[in-house]
């Protein structure tokens, strides 16, 4: 987890998705199915409430083939999270206003591999480096904050639960 920015990232396309599909692995289904009920309880607390303005699932692609074809590659990989999440047990026991809230919250985003990194993990539209194309296919839990001190203490939170 990136403290500086709360963002989750699951990094690997062997272990998401097969090469060029969008559908989920069940090896990540399980690593989702464990992972995303306790990631969402924290972000439903209420003392959050007013504090987080969104839950981006991003999708990331490698370098590799064109920006639109990649666009819409992660875009449907994201999708394919979204609609995994919505289908969990966790989410359908939530009481209604917990999925409304979700609901509002969480965004699937495709983002092709205009934020591609490179080997140390940095964006390379920063460091001028080349991109590392298996760092660049994943997929990211990002949440955006109100305000800037909320940062450190769901961090905290989230750091001690997992």
């Amino acid at each position: 987890m990136d403290s500086t920015d709360l963002s989750i990232k699951f990094i690997d396309e062997r272990i998401l998705f097969e090469y060029n599909k969008s559908e989920i692995k069940s090896e990540i289904k399980t690593i989702l199915a464990d992972f995303l009920p306790r990631y969402l309880k924290i972000l439903l607390q209420k003392k959050y409430a007013d504090k987080i303005a969104e839950v981006r699932i991003e999708g990331h692609t490698s370098t590799e083939g064109g920006y639109i074809y990649n666009l819409k590659l992660s875009q449907d990989r994201t999708r394919n999270v979204l609609e995994f999440l919505l289908g969990l047990d966790y989410y359908k026991s939530l009481i209604d206003i917990d999925k409304k809230r979700l609901e509002y919250l969480l965004t699937a985003n495709g983002l092709s591999y205009g934020r591609a990194l490179d080997k140390n993990g940095k964006l390379i539209y920063k460091s001028n480096d080349t991109a590392d194309n298996v760092k660049c296919r994943r997929v990211e839990f990002r949440i955006v904050t109100t305000s800037e001190d909320l940062i450190k203490e769901v961090n905290k939170a989230i750091h001690k639960n997992l």
